[in-house]
Formats: C-alpha cells, sequence, structure tokens
C-alpha cells in the first residue's frame, strides 16, 4: 500500500477496466497491485479501459468510452465497426466516429458524409434495378403517407368490416378504395 496525496485522482482496475475512482482526500493509501495515479489531463470514466500502466503506476486510457460503439473512416467509407474493446487504443491519426447514437445505425461500406453523416454506397444495380428500387420505393412513400391505408393495417377483421361498411356505401368509393389497396398488394408482390 503506498500513502495517497492530497489533489491526486486515482482509479482502481479490475481487468483493465475503472471501477473505481477516488482522490487522495477521499482515502489515505492505494495499492499498486489494482490501483493507478490519474494523469492530471485524463478524464476516466466507470468502465473506462486502461491500455498503458507505466512503472510509475501512471495509467494511459483508452480514448474510447464503454457502451459507445464507434466506426473507423478510410477514403471516404465506415472501414470497420467497433466496441471499445475491441480496439482500446489506436494511432490518434485515425479518423474515427461514435455511432452509437445514430439511428438507422450505419453498415461497414457506407459512405461517410461528414461528421457523424452516412449515405448508403453508391449504386451497383444497373439501370432497370435502379429505376424498379425507385419504383418500389415511391411505391411505398404512398403507401406510408396514405392515413386511410395506415388506419386499415391497423384494424382488426371485425373493425375492417364494420368500417367498411359505413364507409364504402357506392361503386366509386369501392373502385378507389380498390385501387389504393392493389398498390398495397403490388408493393409485397414486388
Amino acid at each position: 500500500m503506498r500513502p495517497t496525496e492530497e489533489g491526486k485522482r486515482y482509479a482502481r482496475l479490475e481487468q483493465r477496466r475503472v471501477i473505481e475512482l477516488f482522490t487522495g482526500a477521499e482515502r489515505e493509501e492505494w495499492d499498486e497491485d489494482d490501483t493507478v495515479e490519474v494523469e492530471a489531463d485524463e478524464r476516466p470514466i466507470l468502465g473506462q479501459l486502461v491500455v498503458i500502466v507505466s512503472s510509475d503506476h501512471r495509467a494511459k486510457f483508452s480514448r474510447f468510452l464503454p457502451g459507445r460503439r464507434y466506426g473507423q473512416i478510410q477514403a471516404g467509407r465506415l472501414r470497420w465497426v467497433f466496441v471499445d474493446a475491441d480496439m482500446p487504443n489506436c494511432d490518434p491519426a485515425i479518423e474515427v466516429v461514435d455511432i452509437t447514437e445514430l439511428s438507422p445505425q450505419p453498415q461497414e461500406g457506407d459512405e461517410h458524409l461528414g461528421g457523424a453523416s452516412f449515405g448508403p454506397p453508391p449504386s451497383t444495380l444497373t439501370p432497370k434495378q435502379d429505376a424498379d428500387r425507385a419504383r418500389r420505393a415511391e411505391y411505398h412513400q404512398v403507401i406510408e403517407d396514405d392515413a386511410t391505408i395506415a388506419g386499415l393495417k391497423a384494424m382488426s377483421n371485425a373493425e375492417f368490416d364494420a368500417w367498411w361498411t359505413a364507409n364504402v356505401t357506392n361503386a366509386g368509393q369501392t373502385n378507389a378504395m380498390l385501387r389504393r389497396l392493389a398498390r398495397v398488394i403490388l408493393v409485397r408482390l414486388l
């Protein structure tokens, strides 16, 4: 056991992760076997990995925080998605972006648009395949924006029967509803 120093900060470790933080004012001693001195410029948090412990028991902490997902950017693309334990230390020149909060989560190969923005990789589809995909996306958007269709999707069979009887009273309304439903069916079959 070594005596603590007033104004110094310490981190107790277990399997190279911070499990407790304390100051010299909070404790009189610290154990060299499982505790390190925290440098003034370091701001570790619980669970953070230690990547280097020097002979004088000073620690260098991973720049990656526990429980977060990161993406390595290379040549304008998301090259690799990892968590702190996968890569506890790396060259600061490697471009890394925190992607934890992004929804939907970017995938390896996605184009990096700057900051924490990503887009799908460039299309490798033929013009016909690209047109088919655009048409399906348009149909999907029409269906998603259609309040009547959205309401119908949420109804049970009994609710639908009651709604149809109350709202579809003539042939024109029946044809309009069947056209809308035909779009739904075509989108599902395409």
